[in-house]
Order: structure tokens, then sequence, then C-alpha cells
């Protein structure tokens, strides 16, 4: 991960259920990030966790079709 802009965090968005039939929880997508991902509605994302000395990154990006 080296070369990598970091982010600080600093917005906080809430789970709510995705799916009544699914474990699975959906959120709000921040502003800044759509901006930086250029996503809209209907777009789909592709996350990918990363597990490093006992902590997780999130990384997304914008799902080619």
């Amino acid at each position: 991960m080296q070369d990598m802009e970091i982010s600080p965090m600093g917005e906080r968005t809430k789970l709510n259920h995705a799916n009544n039939n699914s474990p699975s929880l959906g959120t709000t997508v921040p502003e800044g990030v759509v901006s930086e991902l250029k996503v809209k509605e209907g777009d789909s994302l592709e996350w990918e966790r990363i597990i490093h000395e006992g902590k997780i990154a999130i990384r997304i990006k914008k799902a080619e079709m």
C-alpha cells in the first residue's frame, strides 16, 4: 500500500437493514466519496477488505461494467 494517499475519516454514516431476508447492512456513501469515485445512483461498487496488524481497512472502487 505504498504511494497511496490516505484520507482521514471524519465522516460517519448509520447502518440500516439492506434486506429483511439477509443479515447484510446498507449505509449512505458520503458525498466526498461519491464525488471522488464519480458514481451515481445505480452504479456498483467493489469492496476489498485489507487486514493488517489487527486493523481492517476498506478499499472501494467503482465497478467496471
